[in-house]
C-alpha cells in the first residue's frame, strides 16, 4: 500500500478505540528489509501476529505479541496465568525449541540486518 496508508489506518483506529492488529506472518523477520513490516511505516501495533520464519517453517509455529496495554487487560482477567486461555498444541516444546533456536541464528547470524 502507499506509505500513508497504514498510517491512516492506525490513527482511525486510535481515534475510534480499536486495537490496531498487524499480520507479520508474511513480512515479518526481515522479508521486507525490516525486522517486521510494521517498522517500515513507523507503526507500533496493539497486536502483531507472526508464524513462518518464526521456525523457518520447520515446525508449525505461531505466536501473537501484545502490546503492554493489551497485555495488562488479559493479564487481570485471567487469575494466575497471564493469559487465561489456551489451545491444544499451544507452546509445544518442539516447535518452541525450532523457534528458539531459529531466532538464536537470526541474531548470530545477524540475518536481519
Amino acid at each position: 500500500p502507499p506509505m500513508n496508508y497504514l498510517v491512516a489506518v492506525k490513527d482511525v483506529c486510535v481515534e475510534n478505540d480499536i486495537l490496531f492488529i498487524a499480520d507479520e506472518v508474511v513480512c515479518g523477520f526481515g522479508r521486507i528489509g525490516v525486522d517486521f513490516g510494521c517498522e517500515a511505516y513507523n507503526i507500533t501495533p496493539d497486536m502483531m501476529t507472526m508464524a513462518k520464519a518464526l521456525t523457518s517453517s520447520y515446525a508449525p509455529m505461531g505466536a501473537v505479541a501484545l502490546s503492554p496495554q493489551v497485555a495488562e487487560v488479559l493479564a487481570a482477567g485471567s487469575a494466575a496465568s497471564l493469559v487465561g486461555h489456551g489451545f491444544t498444541f499451544g507452546g509445544h516444546p518442539v516447535s518452541c525449541a525450532v523457534a528458539s533456536e531459529c531466532l538464536k541464528i537470526y541474531k548470530e547470524e545477524r540475518v536481519l540486518e
